[in-house]
């Protein structure tokens, strides 16, 4: 597993006691949305929780909590802003089929925030090589996801 993060300029760590998590791209079923929903109901008020781009999921889009954003479709040359201006501090892209590239992967490493993914095709591939977040099996439900987070943000607050 990488425990690297990369840093980019424009984006530093913040120690807060909720962080920002955001998922991007298309969220449905093959995408993780389960997961995601899972996670958002299971979590509380521990997170706030951003949906960046579009939702194929009726939970999620019907959901309503004051600790949910959702945005919409966007721009690919406008993510970058988005993703600093909402001062995101995790996106999670939990997948769980095999895909070939990810653009949103290569989105989020371009904003300089870290990831968290699923090992599965090119999301593991290119995480072990690049180091640019955390990998997690991809049949991981969301409670084993969300204990990852909390593992994750112990790291990167110890590292401040």
């Amino acid at each position: 597993f990488c425990s690297k993060v990369i840093s980019c300029k424009g984006y530093t760590k913040r120690e807060k006691k909720c962080k920002r998590i955001a998922f991007l791209g298309g969220l449905n079923e093959t995408k993780g949305s389960a997961n995601a929903f899972g996670m958002i109901k299971g979590s509380g008020n521990r997170y706030d929780w951003y949906i960046i781009g579009g939702i194929g999921d009726p939970n999620l889009l019907t959901m309503q909590k004051s600790n949910v954003f959702k945005t919409d479709w966007y721009q690919r040359e406008n993510v970058c802003d988005i993703l600093r201006q909402n001062k995101i501090d995790l996106v999670c892209i939990l997948t769980i089929c095999p895909e070939t590239f990810c653009y949103t992967l290569s989105e989020a490493q371009l904003a300089g925030i870290p990831v968290l993914a699923t090992d599965i095709g090119a999301l593991g591939e290119r995480l072990r090589a690049e180091q640019t977040g955390w990998l997690i099996a991809h049949d991981a439900d969301a409670a084993q996801v969300l204990e990852k987070m909390e593992e994750i943000f112990g790291e990167l607050i110890n590292d401040l």
